[in-house]
């Protein structure tokens, strides 16, 4: 009996996916001081690494040609594509038209062969 395990229908429903993950303790001034001190350490070696990027003003005058550019690849990319699409589509519709005629025309010498070997069939028996 001890097994059992009975539903508890005065428990809460847990409406939140991390209600109880979240931290309910504050953190220490200690470890938000130190927290503080990495984000500032990061950040100046952000500003360090990006004062070593030779022609920066070029960089920015050219950012907009830049979009406009990859506006035009991405348009003359999608062209091509869908010529690329267009062909394969031709090539596929041939060959099911090709299978089709194919087997269309062996059902029809099926057929054909079927009455000549009743026609025969027939004519034998007399």
């Amino acid at each position: 009996m001890s097994d059992q395990k009975f539903p508890n229908y005065g428990d809460k429903s847990n409406q939140y996916l991390f209600k109880k993950k979240l931290p309910l303790r504050r953190k220490s001034r200690l470890k938000l001081l130190r927290e503080s001190l990495l984000m500032i350490i990061v950040s100046l070696l952000i500003f360090f690494i990006n004062s070593f990027i030779p022609s920066k003003e070029k960089l920015f005058k050219s950012f907009f040609v830049n979009l406009i550019e990859i506006y035009n690849v991405l348009k003359d990319l999608l062209a091509y594509v869908s010529e690329v699409l267009i062909v394969l589509f031709l090539l596929f519709s041939w060959a099911l038209a090709s299978i089709l005629i194919v087997g269309s025309l062996y059902r029809i010498y099926r057929i054909i062969r079927k009455k000549r070997k009743n026609f025969m069939y027939s004519n034998s028996s007399k």
